[in-house]
């Protein structure tokens, strides 16, 4: 027994020991403070089970949604489709035909609309797939009343290079105040070929006004573009691609980021039609130490987030960042200074010199130095020498990468329930105490919405101390969410799939009816009005005069404020209810379309919802009895207390297993050295009871009357006998069941045996009056 504790007891320490260093490995997102389920009657606008929906152009009152074959105007308030402003654009069925004659689909072979701009206050354009053939169009604006308009179509051209053969391949676009559109795509009817290209509009058949990269692949290598941003004089791109510089070792997805020069106007003849600024890096996203976990395959990025931050002022890109398909299931998001990233371009130059070399940094000396550093911003490209043009279009890839600010990400989720897709961003929300946080919403592949906070944002730009506010079922459970943005006119966040458009408001402070649940949420749009007794959202600009009157505590630190001493659980029971306003998006019904309570017609939503089960309601809240650092220590998504739980228990049973058979081993041992009867080939023995009584004689043991039968002792032997002999030794059993001599073996023995046992033994072997019996050893 004491192996078994021993053996139990160094194994279950080591097991901890381990799991303490893997949980201390990782800065895991804590758990949210607020789970709600998914609520029917969000205002929600239906596909038609293929639109690839987009959101193309949103102001305070609507938003433009890019679908199949359509451009759909929908209010913020409800979500309610403005009619008279769709614009309808199909497919002509030459090139509907020519489309499905090369193979693809029927559903392939549509006009998806994917870009949009607006040249004038009356005038906007248009670029669709238009059945594998993209093309573009000019609209005219006439208006036909204060809430509605009408189209009319003005000019079509070729789309190649601007929009995207398929809805499905990434594409990004920015139209810029100089009238430029510039698009990141892919070309050709595979797809197999990517560029980024720039073009004026209002003359789309000026060649001299277009720029591109090459078609190489140390320019764009199998590419998937995310985002385009513009700041400080330049076009920055962000997208993922395969890794040129680790070709040699294999295939590897990296996060890039690559800008142009707003200015640039190409180079010199034959460079007249390239960029001549094109520069790329790459974004590191990872968990630091020795061998750092990467999570290399960018999915999206916010706009640019111009803040304070403690002391500092700086712009910030928040973006989210996964792990490879065929890795760990991971997640995570990373925020990046922008002048970090300008500065990564000044850095050194990353080249190869032959196929069978390694990449490596170039040196100063390698560099054309005149008339200015390659890639430079200048006020006339077109007078660059051939040598920095050459330079350039060979070697885009800068050797440092950008590092986010903190040094590793915001936050991280593992686990396969889902991953971070989308995200957006409401910044410098300004609570009661002052201080301004950026509100972050990501957006996963299993329809939640996660709200979150850094709270160690307010104290500096480096503070990393995250708060998952809520975690909410937004879209049935499966559905990739591809789009978020935030109406900051409605206070509503709308979220968008390949198929729904739904809209949720940006905090739900009504739902929280208690103070403790109130200030427990850590949400920086609600406080606690201490008079009125309710939780409210805060309006600054209405509410400052009166801060007496309401509670927050958004850092953890006022959390007795309510007087209870410990912020108790959160309990949100948000039940499904069917909402008479809802909008389907279905070309047969359009626009308002009441759905009735009593579920007399088919509701498309709800037969949906049938077939999914979502998560029920529930928070985890750390008491406000632990100090501030303990409260925000990084926990490990599925909790990390489970995880050690976990590891003691295996540790135990697997201690109990190794310590029963230690003590088996030296149990027998010590039997095979005590004992003569045990011979060195004998297997286990049945001993019937180690603590027999020596003071009791074997001569009172009753006699058994077993006919002259051989006795089995463990198959053969009645249950009245072994009550009686239960406690007696193997070695008792053969004196008092044998009737040979044994006199010799008692004084050969080197066990220390009861003088009186031998006597005894002797006398009843003398006297014959026990029958023979067969010894039997078990």
């Amino acid at each position: 027994m004491k192996g078994v504790i021993l053996s139990s007891v160094f194994v279950l320490i080591t097991f901890l020991l381990i799991a303490r260093n893997v949980c201390h490995a990782w800065t895991f997102s804590v758990l949210p403070n607020r789970v709600i389920d998914y609520e029917l009657s969000s205002p929600t606008f239906f596909g038609n089970g293929s639109d690839y929906f987009k959101i193309l152009s949103m102001n305070d009152n609507s938003v433009l949604i890019g679908a199949k074959n359509n451009v759909y105007n929908l209010s913020l308030t409800r979500l309610n489709e403005n009619r008279d402003n769709r614009i309808e654009w199909t497919s002509s069925e030459a090139h509907r035909e020519m489309c499905l004659l090369k193979g693809k689909n029927n559903s392939d072979c549509q006009n998806y609309i994917r870009i949009y701009a607006r040249v004038s206050e009356r005038q906007i354009m248009l670029c669709g797939t238009n059945s594998f053939k993209p093309m573009c169009r000019y609209y005219k604006l006439n208006p036909i009343s204060d809430n509605g308009s009408t189209y009319e179509m003005l000019q079509e051209f070729e789309g190649e290079a601007i929009s995207p053969y398929s809805p499905t391949q990434n594409n990004t676009y920015i139209h810029t105040d100089l009238d430029e559109l510039y698009a990141a795509t892919s070309v050709g009817f595979a797809g197999a070929q990517q560029l980024i290209f720039r073009q004026r509009l209002l003359s789309p058949q000026s060649n001299t006004q277009t720029l591109r990269t090459d078609f190489r692949n140390d320019i764009l290598n199998q590419a998937s573009f995310v985002n385009a941003v513009e700041y400080n004089g330049y076009i920055m791109f962000f997208f993922r691609e395969q890794a040129i510089e680790y070709q040699n070792c294999g295939k590897s997805m990296y996060s890039r980021v690559a800008r142009v020069c707003k200015n640039d106007k190409g180079g010199s003849h034959p460079f007249h039609d390239r960029f001549s600024s094109f520069l790329k890096t790459r974004l590191n996203c990872s968990m630091p130490g020795e061998y750092p976990f990467y999570f290399d395959e960018l999915q999206a990025t916010s706009e640019v987030i111009d803040g304070i931050y403690g002391n500092d002022r700086d712009a910030l890109i928040y973006t989210v960042m996964n792990t490879n398909d065929n890795a760990i299931d991971g997640s995570a998001i990373c925020v990046y200074s922008m002048n970090s990233i300008l500065e990564a371009f000044q850095g050194k130059f990353k080249n190869q010199r032959d196929v069978n070399s390694v990449w490596r940094a170039l040196d100063d000396t390698e560099v054309p130095a005149s008339p200015s550093r390659p890639g430079q911003c200048v006020d006339d490209s077109r007078t660059l020498p051939s040598s920095t043009i050459n330079f350039i279009l060979k070697n885009p890839l800068m050797d440092g990468a950008v590092n986010p600010i903190h040094e590793s990400p915001l936050l991280v989720h593992t686990g396969s329930n889902y991953k971070f897709t989308s995200i957006a961003i409401d910044s410098q929300v300004e609570t009661m105490s002052g201080k301004s946080y950026d509100v972050i919403f990501i957006g996963t592949d299993n329809g939640h919405v996660l709200k979150l906070i850094n709270v160690g944002s307010a104290e500096s730009l480096n503070g990393n101390k995250p708060i998952v506010v809520s975690e909410q079922q937004v879209l049935p459970i499966g559905t990739r969410i591809k789009e978020l943005k935030i109406s900051r006119a409605t206070q509503k966040l709308i979220v968008v799939s390949d198929n729904f458009v739904r809209s949720i408001p940006l905090h739900n402070c009504s739902g929280l009816h208690q103070c403790s649940d109130c200030v427990g949420s850590r949400d920086p749009y609600c406080v606690w009005d201490n008079i009125n007794r309710e939780c409210i959202f805060y309006n600054r600009t209405t509410m400052s005069r009166n801060a007496g009157m309401y509670i927050e505590s958004i850092d953890g630190k006022n959390d007795d404020v309510c007087g209870d001493g410990v912020i108790p659980t959160i309990k949100m029971n948000h039940h499904a209810k069917i909402n008479s306003g809802q909008t389907h998006g279905t070309v047969s019904s359009f626009g308002k379309n009441p759905l009735p309570i009593d579920g007399s017609e088919n509701n498309e939503e709800e037969e949906l919802m049938k077939n999914h089960k979502y998560y029920s309601v529930g928070v985890l809240q750390a008491p406000s009895s632990q100090s501030t650092s303990e409260y925000f220590e990084p926990q490990i998504q599925t909790s990390s207390a489970s995880i050690v739980a976990l590891f003691a228990i295996a540790a135990l049973i697997f201690g109990v297993i190794m310590g029963f058979t230690l003590s088996k081993c030296v149990s027998l041992r010590n039997d095979s050295a005590r004992s003569p009867f045990l011979s060195n080939d004998s297997h286990h023995r049945n001993h019937l009871g180690w603590q027999a009584n020596p003071n009791k004689h074997l001569l009172q043991l009753p006699t058994m009357n077993n006919g002259g039968k051989d006795i089995n002792l463990l198959m053969n032997t009645n249950s009245s006998t072994i009550n009686n002999i239960n406690k007696k030794d193997n070695l008792e059993l053969e004196f008092s069941l044998g009737s040979k001599d044994r006199t010799h073996e008692c004084k050969n023995s080197n066990e220390s045996l009861d003088k009186e046992t031998c006597k005894s033994a002797v006398i009843s072997a003398s006297g014959g009056t026990l029958q023979k019996v067969k010894k039997t050893y078990i």
